[in-house]
C-alpha cells in the first residue's frame, strides 16, 4: 500500500522511513498466539511482523530468528 496522498493520519513518516515501512501497522506481539508464518505475512504486506521471544529458549529463538529472514528482506521485530 503505498501513499497516494491519502495517508494523513500518519503525516510524520519518521518511523516508517527508519523501519523501511509502508503501512503504519506494528502487529502485537502475542505469546502463545503468534506464529513465524503471522510475523512473516505481517512484513510481507509492508507493515512491521513481531514475534514474541520471551517464552522461548535461546535455541527457539535463533530457530524463530532464522526462519524469519529466511528469503525475506522487510524488517521485523522480535519481543521479549
Amino acid at each position: 500500500m503505498r501513499d497516494n496522498g491519502t495517508m494523513q493520519s500518519w503525516p510524520d513518516r519518521r518511523l516508517l522511513d527508519l523501519l523501511n515501512l509502508e503501512i503504519p501497522i506494528i502487529q502485537a506481539p502475542m505469546a502463545g498466539a503468534d506464529s513465524v508464518a503471522l510475523a512473516r505475512s505481517v512484513s510481507a504486506t509492508g507493515a512491521l511482523g513481531s514475534f514474541a521471544c520471551a517464552l522461548l529458549s535461546p535455541d527457539d529463538v535463533r530457530e524463530a530468528t532464522h526462519a524469519l529472514r529466511e528469503g525475506m528482506d522487510r524488517p521485523f521485530n522480535l519481543n521479549f
